[in-house]
This record gives structure tokens, sequence and C-alpha cells, in this order.
């Protein structure tokens, strides 16, 4: 039987692709967030297989702009496909011609000359700077060697073994699309897992020095300083990021205190209970949360030997041991109302992350080591997050 989906209680059932023209429309709509908001997807049209000498085209190719330039040849296949026979030949094929310096300068004149017709693309590549020297660029991520992202409706035992046998590096996403019951997929939803770490996003920064907060957003240059709350304030009214989800480099306890002092005597009135307190919060995040947080509290103390938790002003903590030291902290639960945020300690030379679900914090929670956060929205994340927070304990003290 196949997957049912629950989103507040209504049903969406899988939707398989018919074919993997389909599929790939999929990934060309939503490229950006499989490979990132700073990626680009170019498709390899007729005139660029026959000029760059490709026999078997791959289904496009994504240039990813940062962290570090690189570039990503796409294959779209479905899983009830022979996929050894067709994945192998064709990215052979296409790597063999890549062997050719004249091929790969067709490529690069080919994405260049697509660059230049469609602004949005140009826009993107100016805004990291590369505006004036679009083809050097290009021809120096050209020359490097792809890497290939494989994505398929349903990951089998026989794509492990093709792996194997690829000349690329292959990075692989299962891409399940769900349609609503009794609508049909003009309501649908689509699960995934992207190919890239999300950066984080520092909204402004405070000035040890000039004791001043500066916006990051419109403010690059640091011309315009802000006290505490009204920072927060412009992040707000002036770019729409709410208190909840603003990020701000050097924020401390003190000015969480001072922000919220800042509001009342504005006249906004007296904070929401859930802001100040883990108890008030829990009760008003979504019921399936408050049914989360229960199973993974229960799974930490469960499978995690030695463990002190209480809650903390709108937090979880966790210590290892009775005491309640920040050096024996190594969990940290936040909630947003569909999900939990786990903050954890890492030591960046032994963490492991392979499905890439964590994304580095300059310590809020941590002084020592390195601040990682996860989400988890849904029980099937829990193993997995278990994991990651088992890391965590076992370099606390």
């Amino acid at each position: 039987m196949d997957a049912i989906f629950l989103v507040d209680g209504a049903r969406y059932k899988l939707c398989r692709p018919k074919n993997e023209d389909e599929l790939q429309g999929i990934v060309e709509e939503h490229y950006r967030d499989i490979f990132g908001q700073d990626s680009i997807f170019f498709d390899f049209e007729p005139k660029l297989r026959s000029t760059a000498g490709i026999g078997s085209k791959p289904d496009g190719c994504v240039l990813i702009l940062s962290p570090k330039p690189r570039w990503v040849v796409i294959e779209t296949e479905l899983s009830d496909h022979p996929l050894y026979d067709h994945i192998i030949p064709q990215i052979s094929k296409f790597v063999k011609a890549l062997e050719n310096p004249q091929n790969r300068k067709s490529i690069v004149e080919a994405i260049y000359d697509e660059i230049n017709r469609d602004p949005f693309k140009k826009a993107l590549l100016e805004k990291q700077g590369i505006g004036r020297e679009i083809y050097k660029f290009l021809n120096d991520v050209v020359s490097t060697k792809p890497s290939i992202a494989i994505i398929i409706d349903e990951k089998t035992a026989e794509l492990d073994e093709v792996l194997g046998m690829l000349p690329l590096t292959a990075e692989i996403t299962e891409l399940k699309t769900f349609e609503r019951e009794g609508v049909g997929l003009d309501v649908h939803a689509h699960l995934f897992e992207p190919l890239y770490e999300e950066k984080e996003i520092t909204h402004a920064v405070f000035d040890k020095e000039k004791e001043k907060f500066y916006c990051n957003i419109c403010d690059m240059e640091h011309k315009t300083g802000h006290a505490v709350g009204e920072i927060n304030e412009h992040l707000r009214d002036e770019h729409g990021v709410s208190l909840e989800d603003q990020v701000i480099d050097g924020w401390t306890r003190k000015f969480e205190r001072l922000m919220n002092e800042y509001f009342i005597k504005k006249g906004e009135g007296k904070l929401p209970a859930h802001r100040l307190s883990w108890d008030k919060r829990l009760n008003w995040v979504n019921s399936s949360t408050r049914a989360l947080v229960d199973r993974l509290n229960n799974l930490i103390k469960k499978q995690i030997t030695g463990v002190t938790s209480l809650p903390k002003y709108r937090w979880y903590y966790f210590y290892k041991g009775k005491t309640e030291d920040m050096n024996s902290l190594f969990t940290v639960l936040m909630l947003t109302k569909k999900a939990i945020k786990v903050r954890i300690r890492t030591d960046p030379k032994t963490f492991k992350d392979p499905k890439k679900w964590t994304k580095a914090y300059k310590g809020w929670f941590f002084k020592r080591g390195e601040e990682r956060e996860f989400s988890i929205s849904a029980p099937e994340q829990l193993d997995y997050a278990i994991e990651l927070i088992k890391q965590s304990y076992n370099i606390s003290q």
C-alpha cells in the first residue's frame, strides 16, 4: 500500500510520476529548493548537445555559486526503469565528451549565452560579485570535474550498485509527490532531502566597541547603529523578520530582557506568554508538536544514561549527569508551531551528519565547540535525531 501523508487532518496520497519528463519538470520547478538559492539551472537542449559532442544527453545541469562554486549534472530516473542501462551509458558518454577541451568550451559558451538572455540568472551572478567576469568564472567552473545528482522517485538496491560504477561523485535524493485526496494535483506536496547545507542567515550584528547593533540586510557597510529593541523593531517592521526568526550575532540573554522591556514601554502590551515560559510555549504549539516533544524526551532518557533535564525560560535543557553546569549541557529544545528546533554541541573534527540536517550557529547556548541546529517535524525523523544528539552527549563533560 502506498504511503499516506497527513497535514493538519487532510489526507495526501502518493502520486507516482507517469514518466521521467514529469519528474524532470518538478526538478526544474524546484531546483533552488533542491540545490540552494544560489544555484542556476541549465537544460542540455539539442543545440548544446550537438556542439558539445554529447551523444546521450543528461537531464540538465546546475551551476552552484556559493559557498564554493561548482557544477552538477542532473539525472532524473524512475525506480521501475532499468537504472544500470539508463545511467551508466549516459554519464559515461558525457564524461568522455568532457575530455575534449573544445566540448567544454562549447558548454561554457552555451551557458554564457543563456545567462545573457536571462536577466534573473545574470542578476544572481552579479549579486555574487561575478557580473564583470562571467565568462572567466564559467570557464573556471566547467574546467573542474562535475558531480552528478540523481533525482529518483524511490531509492532501490539496484541504484546502490550503480553508484559504485559511476565515473563521477554522485549525490542522490528521493523525491516523492503527494496529492490531496479528492482534489488531485491542484493541491500537492513534495517530499525530498535538499542537496545542500543551508547557510546561517545573520540579520544583524552587535558591535561591542560601539555598543550598537547594525542591520546586515539593508546596511552592509554598517553606517547606522541601533540600540537593543530598535534593531528588533527595524528588522520586524522594515524587513518583515518576526521577533521569533531574528538571528543577531552577539545576542545575549541580557539583550533578550532589554528587548522585552523596550516593547512593553512602547505600549505594545505584555509579550505573549509563549515567549516567556516553556510550559506556556508547549501549550501554544500544535498538538502533533507536543506529542513529538514527548516522544523525543522519552527517547533521550531511554537511550542515553544519566540525563538531567529541565525547562529554562522558553527552552528545554538536557545535561550530562546531575549537574546543571554549562559544560555538561548537550541539547536544548526550542519550539515553533509545527516543529522542534534542536541545538547541540559538536566537535567539527569528529561530527558526522551524512544527511546534512544541521547548520552551524555562533555560540548561543554552547560556548565551547561548534553549535549546530536541526529541526524535527515528524516521528520518522526521531531515530536520526537521536544519533546527532548522542554525538553532543559524548563530547560534553
